[in-house]
């Protein structure tokens, strides 16, 4: 694949932009489903990533290639609050990506089954932690 991209697009000059924002940390765009009727296919959840990348090598899985580093995200309330601004507020927080190694997450917290916070609060709780 010619065109692949392996690494994450932290910088938008990589595209052969004039500007160097730094994609990956940007909410997701939903106004270009302006076209056409969508339904946020996530029903009562959000869903945020709170982690990029992986440095585990399975053969199954595309994600070491396009992101072998595997760092934090900064931007959880930022996607949360997107989110809730285009399709109303939700009830669950569902975070995706690696968790399992993701220093920050203790094995109390992967071990419930309900988070009863908001992504503010989650968000606030994981970077008192890396301190």
């Amino acid at each position: 694949m010619k065109n692949l991209f392996r690494q994450r697009l932290t910088d938008s000059s990589i595209l052969g932009l004039g500007d160097s924002v730094n994609i990956d940390v940007l909410p997701l765009d939903y106004s270009i489903l302006d076209d056409i009727v969508y339904k946020y296919p996530a029903g009562d959840n959000y869903f945020a990533y709170i982690s990029r990348g992986c440095t585990n090598k399975c053969s199954f899985c595309a994600v070491p290639i396009l992101g072998p580093e595997f760092c934090m995200t900064n931007n959880i309330v930022q996607q949360v609050k997107t989110i809730g601004e285009e399709f109303g507020e939700k009830k669950n927080l569902l975070c995706m990506n690696n968790i399992t190694k993701n220093r920050l997450i203790d094995s109390s917290w992967k071990e419930q089954r309900k988070i009863n916070t908001d992504a503010e609060t989650i968000y606030k709780q994981l970077r008192e932690k890396e301190e």
